[in-house]
């Protein structure tokens, strides 16, 4: 979901695209919802190795074709006008328009062929942005922090006697180049964060590792 507002009564005019670097099709649901229709390949190798003549194969006969998916978008205005095409939802002189977003794909476990015995991604696409458009961005967003947070507060640890702990977390994990750079050399090289050298360091790790593992359940 992306709200967006404009500070002057009907000053909001945007257009709001969908694309994809995979084979794919939009789809007019309405005049104020978009989808995007695709398909994966059924077989892409990766890109340090090249012992295929065709790295990306889309239609393999005699296997499994890729996986299919589904994107939907639709704006709901408060005023203005919404005017969908088949490349783009076009907002006019709007003043608040919140985008709901709802995707799904045909996967439909490790053992099934995603095409053949796949799900039907737009029969899902479609009863989630349904479920998503009863409700508000602020009922949406306070349901969204709800459920983040009975993981991630279910873990809490404190290293005391730290005199850097209550630095913000870019200070912390400073290594004397940037934030990122620290982050990404001590956990894939063991390489200290040489300006603060600090236990809390390791807090930071946990939290990281733990926020990636929520954002990637289902």
């Amino acid at each position: 979901m992306i709200r967006l507002t404009a500070s002057q009564k009907g000053a909001l005019n945007f257009t709001a695209l969908t694309q994809s670097p995979l084979v794919y099709r939009n789809a007019v649901i309405s005049q104020n919802e978009l989808a995007m229709m695709g398909q994966a390949p059924s077989h892409t190798d990766p890109s340090y190795l090249s012992t295929m003549e065709q790295p990306v194969i889309y239609n393999d006969p005699s296997k499994c074709r890729g996986m299919r998916f589904e994107l939907r978008v639709r704006a709901v205005n408060m005023d203005g006008k919404v005017q969908a095409n088949e490349s783009s939802l076009r907002v006019n002189d709007a003043t608040e328009v919140v985008l709901y977003l709802s995707a799904a794909t045909s996967y439909n476990g490790f053992d099934k062929c995603p095409d053949k015995e796949g799900r039907d991604e737009s029969e899902l696409a479609e009863s989630y942005l349904k479920g998503a458009v009863l409700k508000n961005f602020e009922m949406l967003k306070n349901d969204h922090i709800a459920d983040y947070q009975q993981y991630s507060n279910r873990v809490s640890l404190v290293i005391n006697s730290d005199h850097k702990a209550n630095l913000p977390m870019t200070e912390r994990a400073w290594d004397g180049n940037n934030f990122l750079d620290g982050i990404t050399r001590w956990f894939i090289c063991g390489h200290p964060w040489q300006k603060y050298p600090s236990p809390q360091k390791h807090l930071i790790l946990l939290q990281t590792i733990r926020q990636m593992s929520v954002g990637t359940s289902d």
